[in-house]
């Protein structure tokens, strides 16, 4: 289920899974093109054999060559599909979610596109894997695309294409955009450079569809100073981060209620909960097996770690796994840095 929650597919709310645009449609997808292996008697069917071959009474071979053979047949006849196809059974399988009937407009095909009024919408899947949406069919001619997928469902966590809004006092396009991991806005185009682009997420107290351009500069002004602890002279920091809104002090993090905003917590409220003190962490610390050395370029500590696939290194926070011929008694600096340079080259 965490996957699920990942990919988008649902949504954990009080302690309650929701399902998603993006779940909803492949759930649909699955059913049509996959629906064997959606069928509850199929599991029923295999855990039976599973114990045929527990009791020696059927071969496990067997059993997975003529799971494979049907599961790669269908695999490879659905590959051959075009993406036409595909949106062409989602727009009928699931056209009263889609393109429901407005009871107070008599619409005679409640899937034609607002805009051009020539053609149809259609549901549509981002490249880039962060969930479905809806557009006219006739794209580049028309440019319409609808924010939310089902409309008569309320989500804080509208799906929405690219939707710029409006330009900060550099003239820079300031854009709300939606991530693998949630809504955000961006400073700056994706075709600009890298260094040049500033991104931040939207915390969950937010609605996307509140989003606005003087709400966006803010959160892309964090991290903000609070103000100084009037007790250390320390600065109080406050931003917002992939699990939610926090303050930062004297290097260590405290979370801030999800009903607060990072955006206006006083100087007084900020002292309040770092007054309070920290609920442990369930995870345990775990403890270097010893220290390496120094990285010779930035000071940093190199550290031996035995887990539960074997002995790795960690530097600034990164694990680098150990191969087994490696002896990590006999470990040098030289030959870290020789398994953190191959790591990095392979993931860059």
């Amino acid at each position: 289920m965490k996957k699920n929650q990942l990919r988008g597919y649902v949504k954990l709310d009080a302690k309650r899974f929701f399902p998603q645009p993006s779940g909803r449609v492949v759930t649909c997808f699955l059913e049509n093109y996959f629906e064997k292996y959606l069928d509850y008697n199929f599991t029923a069917e295999k855990e039976n054999e599973l114990d045929l071959v527990s009791q020696g009474s059927k071969d496990w071979k067997l059993v997975l060559k003529d799971f494979w053979s049907d599961f790669s047949n269908s695999v490879e006849s659905t590959l051959e599909l075009s993406n036409t196809q595909v949106y062409d059974y989602i727009n009928e399988a699931m056209e009263i979610y889609l393109f429901p009937q407005d009871k107070k407009i008599k619409e005679e095909k409640p899937n034609l596109c607002p805009k051009c009024k020539s053609s149809t919408l259609s549901i549509k899947m981002r490249k880039n894997g962060s969930g479905p949406f809806v557009a006219c069919a006739s794209h580049p001619n028309c440019n319409y695309i609808r924010s939310n997928v089902f409309p008569d469902e309320e989500s804080q966590d509208t799906l929405i294409e690219d939707k710029v809004l409006g330009k900060n006092t550099n003239n820079i396009e300031v854009l709300l955009k939606k991530g693998p991991y949630g809504p955000y806005v961006q400073l700056g185009n994706d075709t600009d450079k890298k260094d040049k682009v500033r991104r931040a997420s939207i915390p969950k107290s937010f609605k996307t569809d509140d989003i606005s351009l003087e709400i966006a500069i803010k959160l892309l002004a964090l991290p903000r100073d609070i103000g100084l602890h009037p007790e250390t002279g320390e600065m109080i920091i406050a931003n917002n981060g992939r699990y939610g809104p926090y303050l930062k002090y004297n290097n260590t993090f405290y979370s801030i209620p999800k009903d607060e905003d990072p955006l206006t917590i006083g100087i007084n409220r900020a002292v309040d909960i770092l007054s309070k003190p920290k609920k442990k962490s369930a995870r345990t610390t775990v403890k270097p097996l010893k220290i390496i050395g120094k990285h010779p370029k930035d000071n940093e500590e190199i550290l031996l770690y035995k887990g539960k696939y074997g002995f790795y290194l960690k530097y600034k926070n990164i694990n680098y796994g150990l191969p087994k011929s490696v002896n990590s008694e006999e470990l040098s600096v030289e030959d870290s840095l020789k398994v953190i340079i191959k790591k990095n080259k392979g993931s860059s």
